[in-house]
Parts: structure tokens; C-alpha cells; sequence
């Protein structure tokens, strides 16, 4: 049909709507608002501000995720220390023990009290190795006791 070779003819969406008679009115009511700080509950937002809100909202909740943008780094510890996590993430720590016993103690206090991880040695404790492992929350303080080796953090 005519009309259809015109819809054909036009150059780009404005035109379209133009040669339909639609006009400015097939976008009335559309909010560009990547916050959708009015909370309209008339108004749908534009696919723009619905992508940018929804980035925003996944980027705020993988920041605080285990893993997300954190490495394995190896660390120095003293048994018996207190350390605090202030990545503001949770970070995962994991200890080689060696000897008789290791434990990890975590807690929103400091000294920490709950033992998170704890192993003794079935023998001796000579030439015995294992390893425990946690996840500190952001904020939470933890410590080491007992004797261990390497100690590694994915922080």
C-alpha cells in the first residue's frame, strides 16, 4: 500500500511516526530518569534508564560479593594479632597449620571469640600439615592461633 511504501520511505523512528500521525505523542509519558527518583505510577521509564538503573543496582551488589574484582594474595600473620577487614568485602582466608593445632577466630568485636576454623593434629603434630579456611565478613576482626605456615587471602 501507499501508506506502507511511505513507513518504507522514511529515514529513521521520527519520520515513521510522523507519516503515522503519531507525532511526539508515541513517546509522551516516558521518563528518562536512571535513578527513577519520581517513582511515577503512570510514567514507564525509557529503556535507557531502565539499563542504567539496573547496572547500577547488579554493580552495587557484585561489589559486595566474594570473588568480585579479589585475588589470592599471600599475607603475613602473627598468631595471636588481631586484623580487621575493611576491603568492604568479605574476604575468604585459608591457612596452612602445621604442628599440633591452628585455629582461626572471627568476630564484630574485637578480641574475636568464635572460632570460625580449628584443627589439631592427630600424632605428634611433627610434619603433620592442613588447612582451614573462612570468610570474614567486611567489618569483622579474626585471628590466628596455634602454629601455621603460609596464610593466603582472596581479598
Amino acid at each position: 500500500t501507499a501508506a506502507g511504501r511511505a513507513l518504507l520511505d522514511d529515514a529513521d523512528a521520527a519520520a515513521q511516526r510522523a507519516t503515522l500521525g503519531l507525532g511526539a505523542a508515541a513517546t509522551a509519558g516516558f521518563l528518562d530518569e536512571d535513578n527513577f527518583a519520581s517513582n511515577s505510577a503512570t510514567a514507564a521509564p525509557s529503556q535507557q534508564s531502565a539499563k542504567a538503573y539496573v547496572d547500577t543496582a547488579k554493580s552495587a551488589v557484585l561489589s559486595q560479593a566474594l570473588g568480585w574484582g579479589q585475588t589470592w594474595q599471600a599475607v603475613t600473620r602473627t598468631a595471636g594479632t588481631v586484623y580487621q577487614n575493611t576491603t568492604g568485602s568479605p574476604i575468604m582466608i585459608t591457612i596452612c597449620g602445621t604442628g599440633a593445632y591452628t585455629s582461626l577466630l572471627g568476630g564484630d568485636a574485637s578480641p574475636p571469640s568464635l572460632r570460625l576454623a580449628y584443627n589439631i593434629a592427630g600424632g605428634t603434630g611433627q610434619n603433620e600439615q592442613y588447612h582451614i579456611s573462612a570468610i570474614i565478613p567486611n567489618g569483622w576482626f579474626y585471628m590466628l592461633t596455634g602454629n601455621f605456615g603460609e596464610v593466603r587471602e582472596l581479598r
